[in-house]
């Protein structure tokens, strides 16, 4: 894939929050539910690959996230929404950089991986210098 279809790509996603196009799929943290759009999803992570049809809870896809995830509510919203613009704010203690970590390793997003594993080198390296 080109720099050019990924970028086109992202513009596709940007047009998702700006023009307000309905959620097409929820997913299921603990006892939570975030509403995304499959697009976002498909293009950043595999989560769309685990979702299935379960009418009792909703017409939409839904994605059950591991039951690891399921205190990291607030965590996980935040990567969801991170998605849409690629921004992450990973000023945060080290229990939930790992947790981004994990999510990202776990859900396979690449770009999100790459920011964590930079964030917890700096850290490792300021504590070793200090």
């Amino acid at each position: 894939m080109s720099s050019e279809e990924v970028w086109s790509d992202h513009d596709k996603l940007d047009e998702l929050t700006t023009i307000e196009i309905e959620p097409d799929v929820i997913i299921k943290v603990g006892e939570d539910f975030i509403q995304a759009h499959s697009p976002a999803l498909k293009s950043n992570s595999n989560l769309m690959e685990q979702a299935v049809t379960d009418l009792r809870i909703s017409q939409l896809p839904l994605v059950y996230l591991e039951p690891e995830f399921s205190e990291s509510v607030d965590l996980v919203q935040q990567a969801i929404n991170s998605f849409y613009n690629r921004e992450i704010n990973l000023e945060c203690n080290l229990k939930d950089l790992k947790s981004f970590h994990k999510f990202a390793l776990f859900y396979n997003v690449g770009w999100l991986l790459e920011l964590t594993l930079k964030k917890l080198t700096d850290m490792v390296e300021a504590n070793y210098h200090n």
